[in-house]
């Protein structure tokens, strides 16, 4: 059947959700300690052109874990390093690359990750880096991120309620940790206090500040926040979808003629 066909008996429900598409790297990137090859990964890629490419542009790039739904977010969560391949190439020769190969794990059971990893991939080679994607099934890579055993992954963070909870699951102590991705003790105190914090307007204070450490630590690159889609079919008359995706049947409303 035609979707012209589709369109004219279904609706679709589109709302921001509160996942977290990112990359996180290691800071044993490329078999040695490379700050500058690390801060070209982060150069080398475009988040628009990755949002763009995975979900056919129904959603826009974000540096922040803070989605743009939530009460917290404030334009400073758009601040991110720029996209500049001609500098990535340049921090490359500067920090003596000579072509080892950039190991991109992600699993093939996610097609969301799978296709960022390809797009990532392409960008990363044309920026001179020598990267090569790896697929596990989703427990094996899971399983590596958690051991901090990976150079570079691509995954996402399911949604939480509070952004704090979020930058929960990858800022923090790596001897503590093995599964930190960003360790750097500004943010990691920062987290502290946003975690204790009442006051709302202080702590989105705060989460900027935050966002700002991880966005200059790099080792972790927000993406993108999915868009939930949600198909309606016409006995629906209202279904409000929410951030944390799971459907709430309590308000769903049906039309008169289909009660």
């Amino acid at each position: 059947k035609a979707i012209a066909d589709y369109d004219e008996v279904l609706k679709i429900d589109s709302r921001v959700s509160a996942a977290y598409n990112n990359r996180c790297l290691s800071r044993a990137v490329l078999g040695q300690d490379l700050p500058k090859a690390i801060t070209d990964c982060n150069a080398a890629l475009d988040r628009a052109e990755i949002a763009r490419s995975t979900l056919f542009a129904r959603t826009d790039a974000n540096p922040s874990a803070v989605p743009r739904a939530s009460r917290f977010w404030t334009p400073e969560h758009g601040a991110a390093l720029p996209h500049d391949p001609a500098r990535a190439r340049a921090l490359l020769a500067e920090a003596g690359y000579d072509g080892q190969p950039l190991r991109i794990q992600v699993s093939r059971d996610n097609h969301l990750y799978l296709n960022d990893a390809v797009v990532i991939q392409a960008q990363l080679r044309a920026a001179g880096l020598n990267a090569v994607i790896e697929t596990y099934d989703w427990a094996t890579q899971y399983r590596n991120y958690q051991a901090g055993d990976y150079q570079l992954s691509v995954m996402g963070f399911s949604g939480r309620p509070d952004p704090t909870l979020m930058y929960e699951t990858f800022v923090g102590d790596r001897a503590q940790r093995a599964n930190v991705v960003v360790d750097e003790p500004g943010a990691v105190a920062l987290l502290a206090r946003s975690a204790a914090e009442p006051d709302e307007a202080e702590r989105k204070h705060l989460l900027a500040d935050l966002h700002a450490r991880v966005v200059e630590d790099a080792t972790l690159l927000a993406l993108y926040t999915p868009r939930r889609l949600t198909a309606l079919g016409p006995r629906v008359a209202e279904y409000p979808g929410w951030a944390l995706a799971m459907p709430r049947l309590w308000t769903v409303r049906l039309a008169e003629d289909a009660r």
